[in-house]
């Protein structure tokens, strides 16, 4: 994805003050894997189009809930988890 369509999507999207999570690579950071003749351009947009973001995202929430317990489940969601402990 190039950054400047990047920008659009968060100014559409979001609000300045807003939290995200973000993850950002850019080419020097798989230098090693790269030919000099590779089209990075090409090669990160089929990344963003084909890539399975479904593990990352349980990454993150298995982190969250970890984060959670960790601060007595009075954390960020920490309602919702007391709820769920009284089922």
């Amino acid at each position: 994805m190039k950054v400047k369509h990047l920008i659009e999507k968060l100014k559409k999207n979001y609000n300045p003050e807003d939290s995200l999570i973000v993850f950002t690579r850019d080419r020097e950071d798989f230098a090693p894997l790269l030919d000099k003749d590779d089209d990075w351009a090409t090669i990160s947009q089929s990344c963003m189009d084909e890539m399975d973001w479904a593990d990352m995202t349980q990454d993150i929430i298995d982190y969250i809930e970890d984060f959670q317990w960790a601060q007595g489940a009075s954390g960020i969601f920490g309602d919702r988890l007391n709820k769920q402990g009284d089922a």
